[in-house]
């Protein structure tokens, strides 16, 4: 991990213990509980980068950022570099989907739809 720690301490005007420290303990890192209904979020657009995933409506953290996946935040689909693109066919399709799937995970947990 040598070329990791120094492109951080590099990039950063801290060093690397600083800034694994900061990641782990910075309050906008509020992850989402089970009191929120999902939510579709996509960022970017179609023929760009982007991401699709089904939030937790109260995950800040994961609504203000690119990434960062976990229990609360699921990837529907995603493009980061602007690769490839897909189809606005399929842009609507992935789109409908991940509202498809929050919506059964919101009935199945109570909220309403």
């Amino acid at each position: 991990m040598g070329w990791a720690r120094e492109a951080i301490e590099s990039y950063f005007a801290f060093g690397f213990d600083q800034f694994i420290d900061f990641m782990k303990n910075d309050p906008r890192r509020v992850h989402g509980d089970a009191t929120a209904p999902w939510v579709v979020e996509v960022k970017g657009e179609q023929g760009s980068s982007f991401e699709i995933s089904i939030i937790r409506d109260n995950h800040e953290w994961g609504r203000t950022s690119w990434g960062w996946f976990c229990d609360e935040k699921l990837l529907i689909s995603s493009e980061i570099h602007g690769a490839w693109s897909v189809t606005p066919r399929i842009w609507d399709k992935l789109i409908e989907t991940a509202q498809s799937i929050a919506d059964e995970m919101n009935q199945q947990e109570g909220f309403v739809v």
